[in-house]
């Protein structure tokens, strides 16, 4: 049997059922994306220079107001005051020109002064002071962020079919929950970076399993638009974001909301009738009965009335599924 010819149109076609179950699909979208773009505003780098340290300058220049403490111990250039500052030798005499060639480079010693950070007051970059000499991670943590989502992709993908799609989204949204609240809590870069992985690895099983389902919801005419309203909830997310970011101020509480509302996404999988399996994925598997239901609840919610011959197994697989 045909189903998208045969089955989905006794079934009420995209019928109000379908509406229904496609919009609550819609809404995941949104948290996905505040949870895929909150990088971001994570790993910003913002502008930053060194702090000035007296303990370099020549005691007579201790006593020099902030701003002019940072005129002698910062170079002019803003590449170089980013990660070095000025050394002064002991010599307390002698002319401004002497004093001056009297000096050195070294890497800053008291840490640096951050400028805004994307909204929030700060970020895992000043949290761990990821600049200089430690500027690699940023870049590290980012790449191994996106490869978690590909190697999510990839092993979740096969969890879809071996397992089913709805239970690959709750597990996965389990486990997206538990690593999210573990990257809020952080103690070091490390720890951050893996558990962003992990969590990166979920969010990817989460973000397709709830893709293909919404697809096989659907009927061919009607995939298309469907899944581009999915896309403008996934834009709405990227805007709220920002606004978010706004009112959290903390790197860590901004985590901790967004994990929270994944939280709440697992309500879905309380209600079967929210998030039900795909007949499609149950035909091709031949769970037969469960299928039957499937479609039992898809008809009853369009109105209409399968007969009980369409929920035969000879008739469900007889020809082309």
């Amino acid at each position: 049997m045909d189903f998208d010819s045969q089955v989905v149109p006794r079934t009420g076609g995209f019928g109000r059922h379908n509406w229904r179950l496609a919009a609550i699909t819609w809404v995941p979208n949104i948290v996905l994306a505040l949870s895929f773009y909150s990088e971001l505003f994570f790993t910003w780098v913002p502008t930053h220079e060194c702090r000035p340290d007296v303990e370099l300058l020549p005691a007579w220049l201790h006593n020099l107001t902030v701003e002019a403490l940072r005129n002698v111990s910062l170079p002019v250039k803003e590449e170089l005051r980013r990660c070095q500052l000025y050394r002064y030798g002991a010599s307390i005499e002698g002319t401004a020109e002497e004093l001056l060639n009297n000096r050195s480079l070294v890497p800053c010693t008291r840490g640096w002064d951050y400028g805004a950070v994307a909204g929030l007051d700060n970020n895992v970059v000043t949290k761990w002071n990821l600049v200089c000499h430690n500027s690699w991670k940023v870049p590290l943590e980012q790449i191994s962020y996106t490869v978690g989502w590909i190697a999510g992709y990839l092993a979740l993908g096969f969890a879809c079919d071996r397992l089913g799609r709805r239970t690959t989204f709750v597990v996965s949204l389990v486990l997206a929950v538990l690593f999210g609240f573990g990257v809020a809590v952080s103690l070091d870069p490390i720890m951050f970076l893996l558990l962003r992985v992990f969590q990166g690895m979920a969010l990817a099983g989460v973000f397709l399993s709830i893709y293909i389902i919404r697809l096989e919801l659907c009927d061919p005419p009607h995939r298309l638009m469907i899944t581009m309203i999915g896309g403008l909830f996934a834009v709405a997310g990227q805007l709220l974001l920002p606004a978010l970011a706004v009112l959290c101020r903390d790197w860590r509480i901004l985590q901790g909301v967004i994990t929270f509302l994944l939280l709440l996404l697992t309500l879905y999988g309380c209600f079967p009738i929210w998030f039900p399996e795909s007949a499609r994925w149950l035909l091709s598997t031949c769970q037969f009965e469960k299928c039957k239901k499937v479609l039992q609840s898809f008809a009853e919610g369009n109105g209409e009335n399968l007969e009980d011959e369409l929920y035969s197994q000879d008739h469900l697989f007889s020809g082309n599924n």
